[in-house]
C-alpha cells in the first residue's frame, strides 16, 4: 500500500533557527495551491 504524507515540503533547521522555521511552518501549512496548478499534479 503506498504511504500517503500530509505534507510534501521538509523544513529542515538548528536550534539557532527555531523562531523563524515556526513562523515559516505556520504561514505554510494554510496555503492551497490554486485549483488551476493542483488538477496539473494529480
Amino acid at each position: 500500500m503506498e504511504e500517503q504524507h500530509k505534507y510534501q515540503a521538509f523544513i529542515s533547521y538548528n536550534w539557532s533557527g527555531e523562531k523563524i522555521a515556526k513562523k515559516l511552518q505556520n504561514q505554510l501549512e494554510p496555503y492551497r495551491f490554486p485549483k488551476s496548478i493542483h488538477k496539473k499534479n494529480k
